[in-house]
């Protein structure tokens, strides 16, 4: 049983991460359209505040996936759990528009590790097991968006008992998301191991040249793949016009 769990640890601690990063996100959705416009932003500006987070993400998973190829997946999932602790923290004391999209910028940054801890799932599982261990995070995607928002609210009402400041109440939930990524951080230092072997790292380096833009289009000419890309694109989409909306 012992060394059943011992194997178990490693994708534990890699759903837990991504589910903390997604948890923030979901925790954050209800409370950035209200502090946003506290501080004077527009419905642009709230949508704007919205969407760099994911901007970030997309422009910085290429970043931190080749670092992870270079360093190994246990540092840079680290350093990104610790930068997140950090993130929330900047947004429950941002007190400015301007300080608000710094802290999301950052959040982003560093959530766009979850490119990484895809790549630890891909070390760490056989080919044949692999669609299950990926299953992983989109489970942690699912559970975090729904986790998120009811969380985010219930600490806003509780934080409205706590003090009359209006930004405490909507800065209270960062505090806590902050001291999960914390937790997290901990356990990870404590029990994540390195995945990355020189087998891993050469299959990895084989695709780290190669450009991104030529990459998408290659598969989205892909007869299944393509649509199913595309369907994907259609639903978040949708999904994400939704969620900037809905407090407004």
């Amino acid at each position: 049983m012992m060394n059943i769990s011992s194997e178990k640890k490693p994708l534990v601690i890699i759903f837990l991460t991504v589910f903390i990063y997604l948890l923030g996100f979901g925790i954050v959705i209800p409370i950035i359209p209200i502090l946003s416009i506290q501080m004077g932003a527009s419905p642009l500006q709230t949508g704007l505040l919205l969407s760099v987070y994911s901007l970030m993400q997309f422009l910085f998973s290429p970043f931190w996936g080749r670092l992870s190829d270079k360093y190994g997946r246990r540092p840079i999932l680290l350093i990104c759990l610790l930068g997140e602790v950090f993130s929330y923290l900047l947004f429950a004391w941002a007190r400015s528009i301007e300080w608000l999209f710094i802290a999301r910028l950052f959040s982003g940054f560093f959530g766009a590790s979850i490119s990484t801890a895809s790549a630890y799932i891909s070390d760490i599982t056989p080919p044949n097991e692999r669609s299950k261990g990926m299953a992983l995070i989109g489970a942690a995607f699912g559970l975090g968006f729904l986790f998120g928002p009811a969380i985010g609210g219930a600490l806003t009402v509780w934080a409205d008992t706590l003090s009359m400041d209006p930004y405490f109440k909507t800065s209270f939930s960062s505090y806590w998301v902050s001291g999960l990524c914390l937790i997290t951080f901990i356990f990870a230092w404590k029990y994540l191991k390195e995945s990355l072997t020189p087998q891993n790292s050469e299959q990895s380096s084989a695709h780290k040249n190669s450009n991104r833009l030529a990459q998408i289009i290659k598969y989205f000419k892909l007869p299944t793949v393509g649509p199913l890309i595309f369907v994907f694109f259609l639903s978040s989409f949708a999904m994400s016009m939704m969620e900037a909306t809905l407090i407004l």
